[in-house]
């Protein structure tokens, strides 16, 4: 099952005026394609099998979280090296109500891959939430 990609360009003027005060504004994408990083080196270099084993698993996250647990378990014990598997077992840990071990993946992941986009931004919510400022 391959999913679809959506993008959204959103593009405002670079200085506008509200309430008597210049503000500047940049515009952005936003996107659910692929970042590229050096962690997706990481990606590519996994299997052709398992990489295509971890897009189908993207959208079991959702619709049946504990059967991409299950496959995913299996995936982060024969590649730890992976920090998406990380960041997708997180993401199935949360979907399936199990918020215990998201978080403990969510520390996990940031410790061994400090580097990776997902798992600095994944972190630094978590500790948004605990107040850690």
């Amino acid at each position: 099952m391959k999913r679809t990609q959506h993008k959204t360009n959103i593009k405002v003027p670079a200085k506008i005026k509200q309430g008597g005060k210049e503000l500047c504004v940049s515009s952005y994408t936003i996107t659910d394609s692929p970042i590229k990083t050096n962690n997706n080196n990481q990606f590519n270099k996994l299997p052709r099998v398992v990489r295509d084993q971890v897009e189908d698993i993207y959208d079991l996250i959702t619709f049946d979280p504990k059967q991409a647990i299950e496959k995913l378990l299996v995936l982060k014990e024969a590649y730890p090296q992976a920090p998406v598997l990380y960041n997708y077992l997180s993401a199935a840990y949360n979907m399936g109500g199990n918020y215990k071990a998201q978080r403990e993946l969510v520390i996990e992941n940031y410790l061994k891959n400090p580097d990776y986009h997902f798992a600095k931004v994944n972190y630094a919510q978590l500790c948004l939430d605990n107040g850690d400022f």
